[in-house]
């Protein structure tokens, strides 16, 4: 139940999304009459960090052993790549009251390359079964990087690198209920069901965590997730992540079902995803093939090193010939009629 979604640039953006990889714009995408200039530059960085958010309610024991077993084959692909990581764990309940909310569990806050990972991880992703029925991960995953928890003096000092890509993986046998203290205290979990309209839009929370970064493009959010039809092998207390599902379509990312009963080859692919060269790049807007030019640093690339797919609007490079770590990418063309997504509404 792998699924990979990947949302088409809007004709407002100055950058677009890869999947499972980030990319930033260098120059902003240019109009004039029916031609467009995409520009990007090829992951520029070799750090990458990680945060899992794990659901500590009661229904959580055996997917957290899970993920404690499901670790060896996700951040086997990153040792390879020998990518300077920060990795980190937060629990998914989030109770204003609560002093630790957000907060990375425990000392150091981080582990690095440098640190017994393996094992520390394995240990502190077991977060407990006695939190909140009222889970809202996104809300607890912006503010454990948010420049509150962060910055000189914060509790989580030292996780974010501004320039590193961020990962974020949930972990939940239910949605999100991030309201942004819309609902006060103590309300019923039910109510972020009932009152789902009145919870803070996905996209806000995704904005806000873009904003932590240097570059908007650095930001994937994974899901493992109640799937969108929760039967078969789900119990009766998985319900529909829909709104995890919706936040790792936003950012290109990847999510899975909770219900599975082997997670090791979804982690393995998610470290993959996680470090390498970006292959495939969408177009902003369609393009007339006959008109489509490729540049590397400058140079024009030959048209037997790539390939246009008119469906996703995407040009994929052949083995052998991805942009080297850092280069610049841009893509010129001529538009189709009626391929430029309209950013209102």
């Amino acid at each position: 139940m792998l699924r990979r979604r990947s949302p088409v640039p809007p004709l407002g953006a100055l950058c677009a999304l890869v999947v499972g990889t980030a990319v930033g714009c260098q120059d902003p995408i240019t109009v004039s009459q029916q031609e467009r200039t995409d520009s990007y530059q090829q992951v520029p960085t070799d750090q990458i960090d990680i945060l899992f958010v794990v659901d500590d309610s009661a229904s959580m024991i055996n997917e957290q052993e899970q993920l404690a077993e499901g670790f060896r084959d996700f951040i086997g692909a990153i040792e390879v790549t020998e990518t300077d990581f920060h990795l980190g764990v937060i629990r998914i309940d989030f109770e204003y009251s609560d002093p630790s909310r957000g907060v990375l569990v425990g000392d150091p806050p981080y582990l690095t390359r440098a640190d017994e990972y393996v094992q520390l991880f394995s240990e502190r992703v077991k977060v407990g079964t006695e939190g909140s029925g009222r889970e809202k991960g996104l809300e607890a995953a912006w503010f454990a990087t948010s420049p509150q928890t962060t910055s000189a003096g914060g509790p989580n000092e030292g996780f974010l690198r501004a320039g590193a890509e961020l990962l974020i993986l949930i972990v939940s046998d239910e949605d999100d209920c991030s309201d942004g203290g819309r609902f006060g205290e103590g309300f019923d979990r039910l109510d972020c069901y009932r009152r789902e309209q009145d919870l803070v839009p996905v996209e806000t929370w995704i904005e806000r965590l873009r904003a932590t970064k240097s570059s908007r493009d650095l930001l994937t959010v994974a899901a493992i997730v109640g799937p969108e039809d929760p039967a078969g092998l789900c119990s009766e207390e998985t319900l529909p992540g829909e709104r995890y599902i919706r936040a790792a379509e936003l950012t290109g990312g990847l999510s899975f079902s909770i219900c599975e009963p082997d997670w090791s080859g979804f982690l393995e692919t998610l470290g993959v995803e996680a470090v390498k060269l970006t292959e495939t790049f969408p177009l902003s807007c369609g393009a007339r093939p006959d008109s489509l030019v490729v540049e590397v640093d400058d140079a024009e690339v030959e048209d037997d090193a790539w390939t246009y797919d008119a469906d996703t609007r995407s040009v994929t490079f052949e083995e052998g010939a991805v942009p080297a770590r850092g280069s610049s990418v841009v893509f010129r063309y001529e538009i189709e009629p009626g391929t430029c997504v309209s950013t209102e509404g």
